[in-house]
């Protein structure tokens, strides 16, 4: 099955936490390579890509794109802007600050999940699917962005969810008609992670659709995964899915990416290279 971008009626909504020192990646500064400012840089390179690189993917230009940022202060959106301005991509973006001042906290995620589909529903359409992915996977997989929208949109009306090695998930698709119950007694920054938010998900009569395995960098061990995945060219390739549980891809050929979006990782690339792992 093939779609057309004005066929899905879904947002991506990118979440983030500020690249602020001694606030980002703080299980990264335990690594003597790393520290505060190695932290806070490697921080905003993630970001950078994640940012860069669905921005120009074609398969994403007629698509809703919100950065949803933490904390949702004055100095948040500052720092935000100014990535987005430093990128050149500020007009595919629309900021949204995250519910409260404080920064982005696992034990209140659900709670702030839920504020933001609301505002979204209210404001760009309750018909509207929500793809909600994060900052921590740089590398993160293109043509599963491009699965999940079309999963959670009135298309499918299905939930999405990829799941991650440490039992978190790295995106979810939220369809129109799942209730904004389905964020609450999720066991964040946890093992079981991602079979709660699935035994949640089903409880509320949501179908669901597993995709493929994603890598959060949290650690420095994840550092390491990281630049091995970087370094080795073939698992840089775009939509190379080889898990025989995975759905395949939906993405259609004549839209696949442009070549700016298939790099892989440039942000991440040079901060790393700086930090001595290259």
């Amino acid at each position: 099955m093939s779609t057309q971008n004005e066929d899905i009626n879904a947002a991506i909504v990118l979440v983030a936490k500020c690249p602020i020192p001694g606030k980002s990646k703080s299980r990264l500064v335990k690594d003597a390579r790393i520290g505060n400012e190695g932290a806070v840089m490697l921080a905003k390179a993630m970001l950078s890509d994640v940012l860069y690189r669905v921005t120009m993917c074609s398969s994403f230009q007629n698509i809703l794109k919100v950065l949803l940022y933490a904390p949702g202060t004055k100095e948040g959106e500052a720092k935000m802007s100014l990535i987005v301005d430093d990128l050149k991509i500020k007009n595919s973006w629309i900021l949204m600050p995250m519910l409260s001042d404080e920064d982005l906290s696992s034990s209140e995620l659900g709670t702030k999940l839920k504020d933001a589909l609301v505002r979204i529903r209210q404001q760009f359409g309750r018909k509207l699917g929500v793809l909600f992915i994060g900052m921590d996977s740089p590398d993160i997989p293109l043509d599963e962005i491009y699965n999940g929208l079309v999963y959670c949109s009135p298309i499918f009306e299905k939930a999405f969810l990829c799941p991650t090695e440490d039992g978190g998930y790295g995106m979810i698709g939220v369809p129109h008609c799942a209730p904004l119950q389905i964020f609450d007694g999720i066991r964040w920054s946890n093992k079981l992670t991602f079979v709660s938010q699935m035994k949640s998900l089903t409880d509320w009569g949501c179908s669901v659709v597993v995709g493929k395995l994603m890598y959060d960098v949290d650690e420095p061990v994840d550092v390491e995964m990281l630049v091995k995945r970087l370094s080795d060219e073939e698992s840089s390739k775009p939509c190379q899915n080889q898990d025989c549980l995975v759905k395949p891809s939906l993405l259609p050929k004549a839209l696949y990416f442009n070549q700016e979006s298939a790099l892989p990782c440039k942000f991440t690339m040079e901060a790393l290279y700086q930090l001595g792992y290259f």
